[in-house]
């Protein structure tokens, strides 16, 4: 069973409003710092996903459902500072450019949350 414990909090990454025309977005900026939000999320996805494929004992899954809390706290707080400072991306295009921004900004992430998000619709990004 594969757990997307960060499905929801990327999700919220995609949603802000633009204050910005798009000539002014700093999709590199966004992307980059999307990269340092997520990177632990998923650090610790694959940590889990492991720990799920064997067998654990109930005290060793309920110290990593508590790290994964703090995880998951700090990656929102990092995701907020970005909206604060990029705004979201609305509409295709600027989604294209902001996605094309995140995808080669950390390949290897970007690639991780379109196996959790197979099937669903893109949602808007924070970018400035």
């Amino acid at each position: 069973m594969k757990v997307r414990v960060f499905s929801a909090v990327f999700a919220l990454a995609l949603f802000v409003s633009c204050q910005n025309s798009s000539q002014e977005r700093d999709y590199k900026g966004l992307a980059d710092g999307l990269c340092a939000c997520l990177a632990p999320m998923a650090e610790f996805q694959k940590t889990l996903e492991d720990a799920l494929k064997a067998p654990e004992n109930e005290e060793e899954f309920q110290s990593m459902m508590a790290e994964m809390e703090s995880i998951m706290a700090e990656g929102q707080n990092c995701i907020k500072a970005l909206e604060e400072k990029f705004g979201v991306v609305e509409g295709e295009e600027d989604f294209a450019k902001a996605e094309e921004a995140f995808r080669k900004a950390c390949p290897e992430i970007a690639e991780f949350l379109s196996q959790g998000q197979e099937g669903q619709e893109p949602e808007p990004m924070p970018v400035q």
